[in-house]
């Protein structure tokens, strides 16, 4: 994702993408296969078993390790001056903008091993469906470099639309924590 479909005056603040723990599970299923298939190439009998036990490596890979790499190495978010585009995808790409000025609040959500390894969810609200930047690295600093930038739109007065901000509605955020709604 490149910068060339800006508008003036429009500034790319920061691309992120998700942490790369994500590669962790690929990486250890790979580590495994390798050294499953070394072992039974020198145990099995005949060289056809060794072959189709190499086949069936090959598969598990294909079909248990390549997709979370495709979709780690396919998923890019990137924060203007403007708005927030989340890309995402190898084959077929979709594409999500946000404008700033519509953004109503911010979450993090960090469960699990995620919290140790510095990396979380970032739920940005609208008055649409909430955005969610998955599995950055330190999303509090995500969080607030979103706020901040809201915060300055606002405090200068500019707006990208005409609509309200959103319609109020609480929504049972599931273990959200750290919610800050810009001050307005």
């Amino acid at each position: 994702m490149s910068g060339r479909r800006l508008t003036e005056g429009e500034e790319i603040v920061a691309r992120l993408g998700p942490h790369p723990r994500a590669l962790l599970g690929p990486i250890v299923a790979l580590l495994l296969v390798v050294a499953a298939a070394a072992y039974l190439w020198g145990v099995l009998p005949e060289r056809w078993m060794a072959d189709v036990a190499a086949g069936i490596g090959v598969l598990v890979l294909v079909v248990g390790a390549l997709p979370p790499v495709l979709r780690w190495a396919g998923t890019r978010y990137l924060l203007t001056t403007r708005r927030l585009i989340v890309a995402s995808g190898v084959l077929g790409r979709s594409r999500r903008e946000l404008l700033l000025a519509r953004v109503g609040e911010v979450a993090v959500r960090r469960r699990g091993f995620a919290a140790l390894w510095g990396c979380g969810d970032v739920l940005v609200h609208s008055a649409g469906d909430p955005l969610v930047l998955g599995d950055v690295a330190r999303p509090r600093l995500v969080q607030a470099a979103i706020l901040e930038l809201v915060e300055a739109r606002v405090g200068a007065g500019a707006s990208d639309d005409e609509d309200e901000w959103g319609d109020g509605d609480e929504d049972d955020t599931g273990g959200w924590e750290d919610v800050h709604e810009p001050d307005r």
